[in-house]
């Protein structure tokens, strides 16, 4: 019982109570968990073991897995850290227990994040209230000899207090407050004691997390010469990420992600191979926003394309971090998506080998044929122009929503660039129809981006971006539509083209 209340804050007390059929409240604290030692190390991987278990019941499988997936690498924690999470000054404000019983959590998993925070907005009132006025260029604080003083002062109070929160709750933590990032002068007479950091030292982080304790740094850098600089802890961050190459990279945010200054809405995604400078040339990207991104474009420039950044609020970073939760903003690499139209490309073959590659059906085929003979306009997706694959096709609206006519089959195995393409569509086409077999493997995940559907006669008719009164007419034309547009093409002249190509 004792690993299931540790598991507590991460999956909720209704959620454990649900799994072992018990009607009346669980109550735990982070007091009442006995810590374990390396000699008792037995009560981590039983830990591990039962929140796995249970994660299966509640959620998915794939959710488990991916739990389990932290604990199974070959790797230590000291070559690969388990996590890099940056934590703003406003958290620190107003958010620490939260914080502090959320990092307990991995603590007791033995999973040791490195912890870089900032302290920007008490930083600003600390200098409003001594009569100087703070000044951003770009988003980086312009540090003068004054502010710098101010400045490393509260850093180290700040850390303290973090450290302090966590060792009140029986968490090892240890302050590292220098030593770690080296830097030059960003630019001295625009910025001032502005560093850009040139050199992660990596040993003390290692030495914390062998002796199992959660190493909490400030973003303040040294040059070689001993001079104090600031950094910002955005960058600080995605320096410290880019040297430890962990397996997580997390911001921390009040509003639990970054919001779209035009819509006031919390965006769920950035593809940054397709939305990059589009992003960066909105009004509203500027200061801080403008700065975090560009730290976190290059972070992921020099890691896997697989690896990603969560910004996230504090109550959400155990769900992000185990079970990807979507709660807040996931920027990514992503995959650049490239398009052509029937009239720029009117290659016939080398479309029928591209759809027969992916094994599009022989109506898919047979309709894109047709509609490129009969010069009726197309619209291709592709993310690799040498083979024009994988392929999704839409077919422009003619009375009607615009169509998806096919679309890459094994979206599991494609994973991002399945997500990238069907978003850069949808971008392009506000409004969209397809449709599927009621048998076909890819019906959970198009389901799960559609904004509605209708099943009929073993087929499913899926759409995006339509009101009900467009539905509702889409669904009473659904049982002669898409069949009376595939006819025309003989499924021989198909595969002749195919050998052709």
């Amino acid at each position: 019982m004792s690993f299931l209340r540790s598991a507590l804050p991460f999956l909720g007390q209704t959620t454990v109570r649900k799994f072992l059929g018990q009607q009346q409240p669980l109550y735990t604290s982070f007091h009442q968990i006995r810590q374990y030692s390396p000699s008792i190390d037995h009560q981590v991987t039983a830990t591990r073991s039962t929140i796995a278990q249970i994660l299966h019941h509640i959620d998915s499988q794939r959710t488990a897995a991916q739990y389990l997936s932290h604990f199974t690498n070959s790797q230590s924690p000291t070559q690969q850290p388990f996590a890099v999470i940056k934590v703003g000054g406003a958290i620190l404000e107003t958010h620490l227990q939260t914080l502090a019983s959320s990092l307990a959590f991995f603590s007791r998993m033995g999973l040791y994040p490195v912890i870089v925070h900032g302290a920007g907005p008490q930083l600003n009132k600390i200098l409003e209230d001594a009569g100087v006025k703070p000044h951003f260029e770009e988003g980086i604080r312009v540090t003068d000899g004054k502010t710098l003083a101010l400045a490393r002062k509260l850093f180290l109070e700040e850390n303290l207090k973090l450290v302090q929160a966590l060792e009140e709750i029986g968490v090892e933590a240890r302050p590292i407050t220098a030593g770690v990032f080296q830097a030059e002068n960003l630019d001295q007479e625009r910025y001032g004691l502005v560093g850009r950091i040139t050199k992660v030292e990596t040993a003390p982080i290692v030495s914390a997390i062998r002796a199992s304790c959660l190493p909490i740094l400030t973003s303040m850098a040294e040059t070689k010469d001993g001079q104090v600089l600031n950094v910002n802890a955005d960058l600080a961050a995605s320096e410290l990420a880019t040297a430890l190459k962990p397996k997580k990279v997390v911001y921390l945010a009040e509003k639990g992600g970054l919001v779209h200054g035009v819509t006031g809405k919390r965006i769920e995604r950035i593809n940054l191979s397709e939305e990059f400078e589009d992003l960066m040339a909105q009004e509203w990207v500027k200061y801080g926003t403008r700065l975090k991104i560009r730290a976190v474009e290059e972070l992921l420039r020099g890691l896997p394309g697989t690896s990603s950044v969560s910004i996230v609020h504090p109550v959400d970073l155990q769900r992000e971090v185990f079970a990807a939760s979507g709660a807040g903003t996931l920027i990514e690499r992503g995959t650049r998506i490239y398009s052509t139209t029937s009239a720029e490309s009117r290659d016939e073959e080398r479309l029928v080998h591209a759809l027969a590659r992916q094994g599009a059906g022989d109506d898919e085929v047979r309709f894109c044929v047709n509609e490129m003979r009969r010069n009726r306009p197309l619209k291709m997706y592709f993310s690799d122009p040498s083979s024009l694959s994988p392929l999704a096709v839409v077919a422009f609206a003619s009375g009607g929503a615009p169509h998806l006519i096919t679309f890459p089959s094994g979206i599991r195995g494609a994973g991002a660039v399945a997500d990238d393409m069907f978003a850069r569509i949808t971008k392009d086409f506000p409004q969209l129809v397809w449709n599927v077999r009621d048998d076909d493997d890819r019906l959970e995940w198009f389901s799960a981006r559609a904004t509605g559907r209708f099943q009929h006669g073993g087929w499913v008719m899926l759409w995006y971006g339509l009101n009900q009164q467009e539905a509702r007419q889409l669904i009473l034309g659904f049982q002669d539509g898409y069949e009376r547009d595939g006819v025309g093409l003989e499924t021989a002249d198909i595969q002749g083209i195919a050998a052709q190509a």
